[in-house]
């Protein structure tokens, strides 16, 4: 019964996502921008340009003189020619933040409408009435975002990958992605920022009336990543394989402070409360 009562709620929840244009408009283009769009620009801008004067070289360029030396740089300049390197760069490292947007934009407008739905829906009512345990409606409605967030996540990593590839492979003569740190993004540090943006979107949408309320303010949980992205174009770190399982813990136990704040408050009487409000 318990178990069939959460599938129920997951299922319904992911339902409203495919119901709601303002939803899944964003998931489908935002996503098919990132790795599709801007790859193929990255590469064709850097295939069909001359370094000398070329704008679009120029940011690669400053960030392989920046990259500490270690294995990053000995695989950078393995590669014979400097139109490899600047590619190499700008997909495996420079692009790398950007792709958390992904996870972090779906798992905060599943989440976003999880509780706030159910307010505009009318619904809400009938959900605290339900025959569930308040740990089981919580893990229920944290699931579905992650569900949506994940699968989505692992689908652009695929899409990335085949676009990467074959949009290279005459320049290279083989395959340059995925790297190990791609591969610690993807089911690592993406999971980690689903996490975190959820935990951060339930506990606002648990507060707030309306559907774009909530998702303005989740909106607020990119701003790490967009600290990490400019962190590593002024050369403060770079994603190595050690520097994203360390955010990821971070991003994780950031996470585990949300569940403790959000749990406190967590309860029907509140979240009713929430609803007349």
């Amino acid at each position: 019964m318990r178990r069939r009562a959460m599938a129920a709620i997951i299922k319904k929840d992911i339902r409203a996502v495919s119901d709601n244009v303002q939803i899944w408009l964003p998931i489908i283009i935002v996503p098919l921008v990132f790795t599709v769009v801007l790859p193929i620009v990255i590469i064709l801008l850097t295939k069909y340009q001359s370094p000398a004067g070329s704008s679009a070289w120029e940011l690669p360029m400053k960030l392989l003189d920046k990259m500490p030396m270690g294995s990053m740089q000995d695989e950078i300049n393995s590669f014979p020619t400097l139109q490899q390197k600047v590619i190499f760069i700008g997909l495996n490292y420079i692009f790398l933040p950007l792709f958390l947007l992904i996870p972090a934009m779906v798992s905060s407008t599943v989440a976003a409408n999880s509780f706030v739905g159910e307010k505009e829906r009318k619904t809400m009512e009938t959900l605290l009435y339900s025959p569930i345990s308040e740990v089981d409606l919580f893990i229920s409605k944290v699931l579905a975002p992650f569900i949506t967030s994940m699968a989505v996540t692992v689908v652009c990593f695929i899409i990335y990958g085949i676009v990467v590839n074959l949009f290279t492979y005459d320049i290279f003569q083989g395959v340059i992605f995925p790297r190990p740190n791609w591969y610690l993004t993807a089911f690592l540090l993406s999971p980690a920022v689903s996490v975190l943006s959820i935990f951060f979107n339930v506990y606002i949408s648990a507060r707030v009336k309306g559907f774009q309320e909530a998702y303005q303010l989740g909106a607020m949980v990119v701003l790490p990543i967009l600290a990490i992205f400019y962190s590593q174009l002024m050369g403060v770190f770079f994603l190595s394989n050690v520097m994203i399982v360390l955010i990821s813990l971070i991003f994780f136990a950031a996470s585990a402070l949300l569940i403790l704040s959000t749990g406190k408050s967590f309860n029907r009487n509140k979240l009713f409360e929430s609803q007349i409000k």
